[in-house]
C-alpha cells in the first residue's frame, strides 16, 4: 500500500473546509427532489431523504458523534459537501470528492488512549497485508462508523480475489440503506510530505495509483458485491486537503466514476508516523 508522504507542515490550515457555509441546510434538503435519479440509491424501501437530513445535521457547526458524556470525535463539513457525499455514496454512477475535518480530543493524543469501537479493534487485531498504514486504516474504520453509521464487513485478508498479486481493498463496510448484499469497499492512504510543501505532481501520482487500484480490485474481488468504493485520504492540514481536491478535479472520468474520495484533515500525528 503506497502512501504519498506529504507535508509535515507544522501550521494547520483549517480554512480548507469547502466555502459553502452560507447555504441553508434546510433549504438544501428541500431542494432534493425524491423523484430525482439521485434518489435511486440502491434500496427502494429506504428513505434516502432521511439520510441526507441526518448528514445535514452536522453541516453548519461542529457536531459530536458520540453517545457518551465525553465526545471522542467531531466532524466539520459543509452543506454542499454533505449533498455530494450522500449522492456519491448511494448512487452508483455519481463520483464525489469531499473534505471532512476530523478532530480528536487532546486527551487521546496517543493511539492507545482512544476508546476504539469493536469494529476498529477487530481490524487492529486481525492480520493484514502489511504496509505502514495500519493505524490510519483503523482510524478510517472508526471515523466512517461514527460519521456514517458504517459497520465493518470484511478486513483486508478476509476479502477473496480471483487473481493474486493484484491491488487489494483495505476493508469493506455495510452502509445503512444500501441494497441487501451490497458492500462499499474502502482503500486508505495518506497525503503528506516529509519536507517542504506537498506538490501537485506527487498528489496526481498518488490519486492515479490508488484510483486505478480501486478499479482493478473491484473487478477482481470474488466474494463481495461492491456497490462502489471509497478512497479515504488522510491529510495533516487544510492546504494539503485543497491540493488533493483540486488535483482530483483534473483526473479523467474513467478513474473517478466508481469511487468517492473522502479527504480527512486530522489532528493526530500518529496517523502519519504509524507509531502508537
Amino acid at each position: 500500500m503506497y502512501d504519498s508522504d506529504a507535508s509535515n507542515n507544522s501550521t494547520s490550515d483549517e480554512s480548507g473546509v469547502d466555502d459553502d457555509y452560507d447555504l441553508d441546510p434546510a433549504a438544501l434538503v428541500a431542494s432534493m427532489d425524491p423523484s430525482s435519479p439521485y434518489y435511486r440509491l440502491g434500496s427502494s424501501s429506504f428513505d434516502e431523504a432521511e439520510i441526507l437530513r441526518s448528514l445535514v445535521e452536522f453541516g453548519r457547526t461542529p457536531r459530536m458523534f458520540d453517545h457518551t458524556p465525553e465526545a471522542s470525535m467531531s466532524f466539520f463539513i459543509s452543506p454542499l459537501a454533505i449533498s455530494q457525499l450522500a449522492r456519491g455514496l448511494w448512487t452508483r454512477s455519481e463520483p464525489a470528492c469531499v473534505i471532512i475535518h476530523t478532530r480528536l480530543p487532546q486527551r487521546t493524543s496517543r493511539f492507545d488512549d482512544y476508546p476504539w469501537s469493536d469494529d476498529a479493534l477487530r481490524m487492529l487485531n486481525l492480520p493484514n497485508a502489511g504496509g505502514s498504514s495500519l493505524l490510519s486504516e483503523v482510524l478510517s474504520c472508526e471515523m466512517l462508523y461514527r460519521c456514517l453509521g458504517a459497520r465493518l464487513a470484511k478486513t483486508e485478508m478476509e476479502i477473496r480475489y480471483f487473481f493474486a498479486y493484484q491491488p487489494m481493498t483495505d476493508y469493506t463496510i455495510a452502509l445503512p440503506g444500501l441494497a441487501s448484499g451490497y458492500h462499499i469497499g474502502v482503500s486508505v492512504t495518506r497525503a503528506f510530505a516529509y519536507k517542504g510543501a506537498y506538490r501537485r505532481s506527487e498528489c496526481r501520482k498518488l490519486l492515479k495509483k490508488k484510483l486505478s487500484g480501486i478499479t482493478a480490485s473491484t473487478r477482481n474481488v470474488m466474494d463481495e458485491r461492491l456497490f462502489k468504493q471509497i478512497l479515504h485520504v488522510w491529510v495533516p492540514n487544510g492546504k494539503v486537503a485543497r491540493t488533493v481536491q483540486a488535483t482530483y478535479r483534473t483526473l479523467p472520468v474513467e478513474l473517478t466514476r466508481n469511487s468517492v474520495v473522502v479527504i480527512s484533515v486530522v489532528n493526530a500525528a500518529w496517523v502519519f508516523s504509524n507509531r502508537r
